[in-house]
């Protein structure tokens, strides 16, 4: 009997993104605290100007790309529901433009405030995704659609949607 993917999802999985971003708020918050009583600078030390230039710009690329790859998703389903492999639109970009996306609102959110801590989470946090969460749907992503997804993986990068592998 050949099982639905949808079936092999296990099911602390909803739940992960959630517990990881308890764990890195409560490490936020005692770091800054221990990082100031050692006196240590918790400052990116970037001038106010570049710091909201930068920091708004991630903020905005980073919504537009989640939205873009929300709104590209919804026809298709998800991971274990989709009836066929999403290639068009931000999946022609990155395998990944929720996470990406997601990841770009943090950084710039974590740079606006000024705030080493938040953007060293902010890294943790794509780490996280990618060892915990990522990897494991590439693995169900190639049970289900085989040659036709590692093709798509030679030939659109993970996550940040700029290619420097040669074609």
């Amino acid at each position: 009997m050949k099982r639905d993917l949808k079936e092999t999802i296990p099911v602390w999985a909803p739940a992960l993104p959630v517990a990881v971003l308890m764990l890195v708020l409560l490490v936020l918050l005692f770091s800054r605290y221990l990082l100031l009583w050692l006196e240590w600078e918790t400052s990116l030390g970037m001038p106010i100007l570049l710091r909201y230039s930068i920091g708004i710009s991630l903020i905005g690329i980073g919504f537009f790309i989640y939205v873009w790859g929300l709104k590209d998703l919804k026809p298709a389903g998800t991971v274990g529901q989709a009836k066929s492999l999403r290639q068009k639109g931000a999946y022609g970009y990155t395998r990944n433009p929720m996470y990406f996306g997601g990841n770009a609102m943090f950084w710039g959110t974590a740079i606006v405030l000024d705030s080493l801590v938040l953007l060293l989470a902010a890294s943790i946090w794509l780490l996280g995704n990618y060892l915990e969460i990522v990897l494991w749907e590439e693995k169900q992503l190639i049970k289900k659609f085989g040659e036709e997804y590692r093709e798509y993986k030679r030939r659109v990068p993970r996550f940040f949607p700029i290619n420097l592998r040669k074609r």
